[in-house]
């Protein structure tokens, strides 16, 4: 009974040490950095899926499955990308419960993961996106880690509330299990809508930032004072973007990436004209985009599948990459263009060795592997 009591009460603790700062721009005087994704990390995030989550929920409706084929397409995704990640870099895999714990952790031992690289955090999850629902991780006053609570709606509410009430908590809770700071900022954004350098760039699409009923009375010189202040820039590329084509109304982050040396990749103008905008501006806008210092961009570029997928209703994606420490987890499909992504994406990241993650199944679900991991 008594330790009980001691537990309940260090959480108690946990919690109130987990308190967020001033929720607005206005008062809070820390400075805040979010690294480029290439930077040395310690660990990335995954939220493991599951059969729990309603059954009325929007992908197993949309997709005329149950949960329990839901998980059986998806779960060889995070078994590749937990292989793939773990050698050089903590995976932190968020589980339904105890018993999918134990599932989990079975399947990777099966599958050759050295579980001592592996830390199991139990938390109640209604889906997968963790770029999106999950913690943005900020260097506070350069030097301590806090956690930049960004508003979580379900895509503009795009999803009834009930089904995302719980990936809207992801970051809370984290920051109370783990002991981070977090700061709750009254602005709605998903970690997939913004794309930054590491050097004092952002780039989002308005589509996915601005519109759809995200932040509805906001002008967008008050939303970039929220992306200066939380991602620690100063220059933001806008593009007007695609509202309505998808449910992530047109995240950049199937279309444009920073790379090392002052790189800019994104898609050839007729991939980038069918799978990012509808207007030419915004090709304009990306192809001539110049960093802090006034200095243009290197554009790269990498295709989208030969492949139409009927199934999708749509190409395949690339761009939906995901740099770790020592791999690149690049989305393919089994078409002509996977090694042509792959070694484009090879002669950007020389050092780190190219994945391969076969994410057809997953892309029916609407993302890809740089969606799910955080």
């Amino acid at each position: 009974m008594m330790r009980k009591i001691i537990a309940m009460l260090m959480a108690m603790l946990v919690l109130l040490m987990a308190g967020c700062s001033a929720p607005a721009v206005e008062g809070d005087t820390a400075t805040y950095f979010f690294p480029s994704e290439e930077v040395a990390h310690e660990g990335t995030w995954l939220t493991w899926p599951h059969k729990y989550a309603d059954k009325q929920a929007y992908y197993f409706g949309e997709a005329g499955i149950d949960a329990e084929v839901y998980v059986e397409m998806l779960e060889p995704v995070w078994i590749e990308v937990t292989k793939a990640l773990h050698t050089g870099e903590t995976v932190h895999i968020i589980v339904y419960n105890e018993q999918e714990q134990t599932r989990v952790e079975n399947l990777l031992l099966e599958n050759e993961v050295n579980l001592e690289k592996i830390d199991f955090v139990i938390m109640e999850t209604d889906d997968v996106w963790m770029r999106d629902s999950g913690p943005i991780f900020t260097l506070k006053d350069g030097k301590d880690l806090a956690i930049a609570n960004f508003t979580y709606d379900g895509y503009g509410n795009a999803i009834e509330p009930e089904l995302y009430a719980k990936d809207a908590q992801i970051a809370a809770n984290i920051a109370a299990q783990k002991g981070f700071e977090r700061i709750d900022i009254d602005m709605v954004l998903e970690g997939g809508s913004v794309e930054v350098d590491g050097k004092g760039t952002l780039i989002a699409a308005k589509s996915s930032v601005v519109g759809s009923e995200r932040n509805t009375g906001m002008k967008v010189k008050e939303v970039e004072e929220y992306l200066k202040k939380y991602y620690g820039v100063s220059n933001i590329i806008w593009i007007k973007g695609l509202k309505n084509e998808d449910i992530t109304d047109g995240h950049i982050d199937a279309c444009v990436k920073f790379a090392e040396g002052n790189k800019l990749v994104t898609l050839p103008y007729d991939d980038f004209m069918w799978y990012c905008s509808e207007t030419e501006k915004d090709w304009k806008t990306v192809t001539n985009a110049v960093n802090a210092e006034g200095v243009p961009y290197e554009i790269v570029e990498i295709p989208l599948t030969e492949t139409f997928y009927e199934e999708l209703e749509d190409y395949g994606c690339y761009l939906n990459y995901y740099v770790g420490n020592e791999v690149v987890l690049v989305p393919i499909y089994g078409d002509v263009n996977d090694q042509v992504a792959m070694d484009i994406i090879a002669g950007l990241y020389p050092t780190r060795k190219v994945v391969g993650i076969n994410c057809l199944n997953l892309a029916l679900f609407g993302g890809m592997v740089h969606c799910v991991t955080q």
